[in-house]
C-alpha cells in the first residue's frame, strides 16, 4: 500500500489521541467535520484514546481505491484504540486524495460500528 497514504492515517490518529481536534480540523480543511464535531465525536464514546500499536497499520487498516476519481482517492477506516478497551468499537473513517506528492485528508466519520 502507498506509504504515504498509511503516514497520512497515522498522522489523523495522533491528532485525535493528543486530542488535537483544532489541529486536525485545519489538517482536513474543516471538510465535513470541525473541531467541535471531531471533539463531540470523541467526548460521546466516553473512553480515553490511546496510540495504536504499529502492526495496526498492516491488520487493521481498511484501504479501498475509489475508481474513477479525478485523482488518485483511497477510503480508510480503521478501530480506534482506548485506555479502557484496547481495540475499541469506535472506527476512523477517511477519505484520502494523493496530490503530486501531497495526501489531502478528510475525515468522513468517527463512528461506532
Amino acid at each position: 500500500m502507498n506509504e504515504k497514504i498509511i503516514e497520512a492515517v497515522k498522522q489523523v490518529a495522533s491528532y485525535l489521541v493528543n486530542e488535537d481536534y483544532k489541529g486536525l480540523e485545519i489538517l482536513t480543511k474543516g471538510v465535513r467535520a470541525n473541531e467541535d464535531d471531531i471533539k463531540g465525536m470523541i467526548l460521546s464514546y466516553g473512553r480515553k484514546l490511546v496510540k495504536p500499536p504499529e502492526n495496526v497499520y498492516d491488520d487493521d487498516l481498511d484501504i479501498i481505491e475509489i475508481k474513477d476519481s479525478e485523482r488518485p482517492t483511497f477510503s480508510a477506516c480503521m478501530h480506534l484504540w482506548t485506555e479502557e478497551e484496547g481495540m475499541s468499537d469506535l472506527s476512523l473513517e477517511l477519505t484520502l486524495i494523493t496530490v503530486d506528492e501531497d495526501v489531502l485528508i478528510e475525515l468522513d466519520n468517527i463512528h461506532v460500528l
